[in-house]
């Protein structure tokens, strides 16, 4: 479906342009900084930033890196599809992952890396399992693997995003997609991404709330947007119309799983003192439920003004070309592509930190022990 006019893609376009050349800016005085970091403290200084993070870098790194695309992109996308069932499982448990990663999981995390001088996620797991080479096996393998494979996924969110507002080609938006993100991730490690994630989470801010907004004025109000579902089909605003297992089954995913996902456990290990973790929680308490939530709305309406749509992904940028100033469709558009970017980066971190301080660590090691008995 292609609704969008020329103006307001170059608009879009230019805007997404700005906020990719912020993103950039940032890889490159991150990567500046980090080459002034001695030898002997740039491990330490990569993956947990000297343990100084601040308030907004923290709860960004934490609540941006977990909600992914899946709720700028995929969320809106399955309320267009499926009603109101997805919607209110969203509510009930997703909304509050922010504030139950860093809270419940994250305080008693950062206290133990301190304890033992924990670099990694894995690196608690090994001390409490007395260095066993099987837990470590089995654990940076998953990181690994399901990671990327979750990765993946955020990559193919994104450049749908750039696919249908640009107007490039998936291929090449994958690309360029990837290029900005891997920049800004290798060369500033979490002090990079935790200064873009403070950029992505204020854009990602501004970006739901004003769709969200827009959205519900532009349908007419609550009331006119589950009048309409119901008008196109009864059982989108039937919330028993989805498997109830399948439903408890997301519930699980995303308000109990979620807790300890590496990526998003990976900023715990780096804040500051507690003081900084209470304010955090604050922040994310309040910024998560702005995502979602007015994500959730969005894709709601939409059913009302395209019905359903063949490429369910396209959902948010249809909207916020729809019923946003090109300017703000922009921003919507960039925190979109926003939130995929702070989750992959999150995933990137963790995956090079279990690959070469792990992997390395104790298989290299092994190699050469063996090589030299050869």
């Amino acid at each position: 479906m292609n609704i969008i006019s020329g103006k307001i893609k170059m608009i879009v376009t230019i805007t997404f342009v700005v906020y990719t050349i912020f993103l950039i800016a940032i890889a490159f005085l991150s990567g500046k900084s980090m080459s002034k970091i001695s030898s002997k403290n740039y491990v330490d200084e990569f993956f947990t930033g000297g343990r100084k993070t601040g308030v907004l870098m923290l709860a960004f790194i934490t609540a941006a890196g977990i909600c992914s695309g899946g709720t700028f992109i995929g969320g809106p996308g399955m309320d267009n599809a499926r009603g109101i069932s997805y919607s209110l499982m969203n509510f009930f448990s997703f909304v509050f992952i922010g504030v139950n990663t860093i809270g419940t999981v994250g305080k008693k995390l950062g206290i133990i890396a301190r304890r033992i001088n924990a670099d990694t996620y894995m690196d608690v797991f090994m001390a409490r399992y007395n260095n066993n080479k099987i837990i470590l096996s089995i654990g940076s393998f998953a990181i690994v693997i399901f990671l990327l494979c979750y990765c993946s996924s955020q990559f193919i969110g994104g450049a749908r995003m750039l696919e249908v507002i640009t107007g490039l080609d998936y291929k090449v938006a994958i690309i360029l997609f990837a290029v900005v993100v891997i920049a800004y991730s290798t060369l500033g490690g979490i002090r990079g991404a935790g200064l873009a994630s403070i950029l992505q989470g204020t854009v990602m801010t501004i970006g739901a709330l004003a769709l969200g907004i827009g959205a519900v004025h532009y349908a007419g109000g609550m009331e006119s947007i589950f009048r309409s579902l119901e008008a196109f089909d009864p059982t989108f605003v039937n919330p028993t119309t989805d498997s109830m297992w399948w439903m408890l089954s997301l519930w699980v995913m995303f308000g109990i799983i979620y807790l300890a996902m590496p990526h998003g456990a990976l900023g715990c290990l780096t804040y500051k003192d507690t003081k900084t973790l209470h304010r955090a929680i604050f922040v994310a308490c309040v910024c998560t439920p702005i995502w979602s939530i007015s994500m959730n709305f969005s894709g709601l309406a939409s059913v009302g003004i395209f019905g359903a749509l063949d490429v369910a992904d396209h959902t948010t940028p249809l909207m916020a070309a729809t019923v946003l100033h090109p300017v703000l469709a922009g921003l919507t558009i960039s925190g979109a592509c926003a939130a995929a970017q702070s989750t992959i980066a999150a995933m990137l971190l963790a995956i090079s930190v279990q690959s070469s301080k792990i992997f390395i660590r104790n298989y290299a090691l092994l190699l050469l022990r063996i090589l030299k008995k050869v």
